[in-house]
Parts: structure tokens; C-alpha cells; sequence
């Protein structure tokens, strides 16, 4: 193990909020046999449709923020020239074994930096791991800081605030002499703070027979306007795009693109409320042209029976215009989305 190494292994094991699972330090080993890589196709396929079709640019490279054992990169290799980073040595070591022909980068995403641009930024699950509000920018301040213009993040949480669940799960592998079996209790212990946890019970099984390890793990858990309002703080024009998978029910999960403008001036790079960094956005109708300030302060999106309605102050509002479907052009505001059609209503 190199000296970056052993610096990093140490960071991995004090972690952020006390000791890192040891799924990531002394058994990084049997990442494979709780989660088999080729059970990721379907959903790696998921994740590089998004990459392909929101990138303005045609994704060739990615950066990935917490491959883990790289086990959607085994898929995603096909498809781009990936650079896989991790604060895991052992995750590391996994995914190289794996993935051989890809670069590896040891690194914590709150705080990389590799002096390079991408096409796309992809963070999976891993981003469940950023149990603050501040963590969590970290990470997407990193994302937006390697991403080129007109790039895109994805971003693919377990879970947000609204939808989740308590739930068990079990399953493992073998391979060759070497077996597992794990019981997996997520549950949240405080649900007013921005954390939950998830207990494993791992049964392992080598020459020497079958022992039983335990394992606790302390995730994120925020709500899905914190994802939006943060994208944007950092400078992406966010949006959640509910996940497709034949084990997820329909509409229970979410992931979160962020693009980042190819025109400097529609970026919100310090704050979505400040009026330095949020542009005006303008309606598109027979009318006029609209052009009021808006910001997550003066104009909120809600969904009705109706659709999504745009709530604007009363002052800004041109009468000509309530009711009426209009075309918003977002300038990196918090939760509206770019060519969305939206109706304007009275605050």
C-alpha cells in the first residue's frame, strides 16, 4: 500500500462521522459476493441512457465519485472512457481487478480535485453517505467543478426524505470456496435529522468455515427540494428523473441531473436566491414579453390537479397571463426545470 494509501485508509476508517462501515476497510474483500456485479446491467443501462441524453455535449468521458467495487462501471466501460474515484483503498483494489483497463483515482468526493474536465459526472449510491447539508454541496461542488459545459451530473440516492421506507433485505453469493449470506434492517432512528442507518448482518463462509460479522452504516437522508435547491446553489440546472427498474415500483425512487449551462450567465454559482446569481426568466406566450425577477423566494412551483402551476407574486404579474400555459426559461432557479410548460396563478 502506498503512503496516499495508508493516509487515505485512515480517513476511510475515522470516516466523517466516526468509524466507516467495515464493508469498505477489512471486508472490501466480499464486496462482490453481497453485490454481483452482473446484477447491475439493468440499471447501469438506466443510468447511461440519462448520461446520453442530457449531455449537450455527447458524453465520451466520465468521471464517476465513489465507484465502490465498480460495478456499474463494468457496464458503462462499453460505452465511455471512465475515471473511477474512491476513498476505499479496498474498494479500490475491487473495481481494479474488475475494471483493469480504466483509471483509478483514490480521492474523497467532498474534496477532490483533479484539474480536469468530463463530459459527465456520475455518483451513485455513494452519495447516500453525506449525512450533512454541507457534505453533501461538497460533493456536488466537486461534481460541478469537473463537469465541462454542457455536461452533465447524475446523482442516484436510495432514497429522499419524501419516500422513505423501512425495509429488510437479504441476500449473497459464492464464489469457489468462498461464500456470503447477509441480512440487510434499514431504519431512522431520529426522522427530524438528515440521517438514517442501515445494519448488516453478514454471514461469511472460507476454508476456514462460516463466522458472522456485523456492520452498521450511517446514510444521508434528505429531502427532494434539498437536492434541488443545492444543484442550483452550486450552478447546475437541476431536475429528478424517477428511476426505472424492474424492482423498484414505479414512482417510489428518483435520481437528479444536474446540467451545467454552456452560457456562464445562466449558472447560480454562489446562491439560488441571490440576484446576482439567478437570471430572469422569461414566458414565451402571445402576450408580451415577462420578464419578472425570480428566485426560490419570489416563485414557487406546486403541483395541482391542474399541473404544475408557477406561483407569482401579485405584483409581477402581467393579468393577461393567468390561467395560461407559459414557457419558462429557467436561469438556474431552485425547482424549475428548463422547457417545461407551466400556469401561471395568483400568490
Amino acid at each position: 500500500m502506498t503512503t496516499e494509501e495508508q493516509q487515505s485508509s485512515a480517513r476511510v476508517q475515522s470516516g466523517p462521522a466516526g468509524d466507516a462501515p467495515r464493508l469498505y476497510r477489512d471486508l472490501s474483500s466480499w464486496w462482490p459476493l453481497l453485490s454481483d456485479p452482473q446484477d447491475y446491467a439493468e440499471e447501469a443501462e438506466f443510468y447511461r441512457r440519462i448520461l446520453v441524453s442530457a449531455c449537450a455535449r455527447g458524453p465520451k468521458t466520465v468521471l464517476e465519485l465513489g465507484c465502490g467495487g465498480g460495478s456499474n462501471a463494468s457496464h458503462l466501460k462499453a460505452h465511455f472512457r471512465l475515471t473511477l474515484t474512491d476513498l476505499s483503498p479496498g474498494m479500490l483494489a475491487v473495481s481494479r481487478s474488475l475494471n483493469p483497463e480504466c483509471e483509478h483515482i483514490l480521492g474523497d468526493m467532498r474534496s477532490l480535485r483533479l484539474g480536469r474536465l468530463f463530459d459527465a459526472v456520475f455518483v451513485h449510491d455513494a452519495i447516500m453517505y453525506m449525512t450533512t447539508e454541507a457534505d453533501l454541496r461538497s460533493a456536488m461542488e466537486t461534481a460541478f467543478v469537473h463537469c465541462a459545459a454542457g455536461g452533465v451530473a447524475l446523482f442516484c440516492p436510495d432514497h429522499v426524505r419524501e419516500s422513505f421506507r423501512p425495509s429488510t433485505q437479504h441476500g449473497g453469493h459464492d464464489a469457489g470456496d468462498r461464500g456470503m449470506r447477509y441480512l440487510e434492517w434499514t431504519w431512522d432512528p431520529d426522522p427530524k435529522d438528515t440521517s438514517h442507518v442501515t445494519d448488516f448482518a453478514y454471514l461469511l463462509r472460507d476454508e476456514r468455515g462460516v463466522r458472522c460479522e456485523y456492520d452498521h452504516h450511517i446514510l444521508g437522508l434528505f429531502p427532494r427540494r434539498d437536492w434541488l435547491r443545492l444543484l442550483a446553489a452550486v450552478g447546475f440546472q437541476p431536475k429528478g428523473v424517477p428511476s426505472e427498474h424492474s424492482e423498484i415500483e414505479p414512482g417510489t425512487c428518483e435520481v437528479f441531473v444536474g446540467l451545467k449551462p454552456s452560457d456562464k450567465r445562466a449558472t447560480c454559482g454562489k446562491s439560488a436566491t441571490s440576484k446576482s446569481s439567478c437570471e430572469r426568466a422569461t414566458a414565451h406566450n402571445s402576450s408580451p414579453a415577462f420578464s419578472p425577477p425570480i428566485s426560490a423566494s419570489t416563485c414557487f412551483p406546486s403541483r395541482t390537479r391542474h399541473g404544475t402551476c408557477i406561483r407569482w407574486p401579485r405584483k409581477f404579474l402581467d393579468g393577461k397571463l393567468l390561467g395560461k400555459p407559459v414557457l419558462i426559461e429557467l436561469k438556474g432557479c431552485e425547482g424549475l426545470y428548463p422547457d417545461d410548460v407551466y400556469k401561471v396563478v395568483m400568490e
